[in-house]
């Protein structure tokens, strides 16, 4: 199983902020590519094949998914599906998400960051998560941004089981935590092997 820590890659640059006026663009994958880890990360979850983040990179850029903060999720997501044989679709529901993750589906997740004083479960800022399998009502992820002391924070700590790098949480816990910026509040990607049936 793979799994990638975006700040293992604090020199490898990934331009993004381009349309942002005054932004510093010299980014890097360290500071905005958990989107590109969360995709790898899938395509091994659900194909024999792999994604690079070089290629990664490279799909993000050719779809302009790099400019603004990080990903655009909802160009990127469906260009990654096609090019590996996956279904992709978006979604605002926890439910559908438990009831994918049954059938064997993955997911990735635009959890938002501190709202109106709040600090995110997941994040301080906007921030992308992977689910990757369900048990009874806990959700199991991976956190391309994971630090122990991260999850050690009182308010995540008693929501967010740690089995390294496994996270656990109760679906119910992800209410409220889609990022607010995500067009209809369709927070959360479903990619699937074709032929595995998605909610319509």
């Amino acid at each position: 199983m793979l799994y990638i820590n975006q700040l293992d890659y604090p020199n490898m640059e990934y331009v993004t902020r381009l349309e942002i006026p005054d932004a510093d663009t010299h980014t890097t994958i360290a500071t905005s590519g958990c989107g590109l880890c969360s995709a790898c990360m899938i395509v091994d979850q659900l194909t024999t094949r792999v994604l690079t983040l070089e290629h990664a990179r490279q799909i993000s850029y050719d779809t302009k998914s790099n400019l603004r903060y990080g990903t655009s999720m909802r160009t990127f997501g469906p260009r990654v599906a096609e090019e590996f044989g996956l279904e992709f679709r978006a979604t605002d529901s926890e439910e559908e998400l438990a009831e994918h993750l049954r059938r064997g589906g993955k997911a990735i997740l635009n959890v938002r960051g501190t709202v109106d004083g709040k600090p995110g479960l997941f994040a301080k800022s906007g921030h992308y998560i992977v689910a990757i399998g369900i048990s009874g009502s806990e959700i199991c992820l991976l956190d391309p941004s994971y630090k122990e002391e991260k999850y050690n924070e009182p308010f995540r700590k008693e929501k967010v089981r740690v089995s390294y790098p496994f996270l656990y949480t109760d679906v119910e816990n992800l209410q409220g935590e889609g990022s607010p910026t995500v067009p209809e509040g369709k927070y959360i990607y479903l990619f699937s092997r074709k032929g595995q049936t998605m909610n319509p």
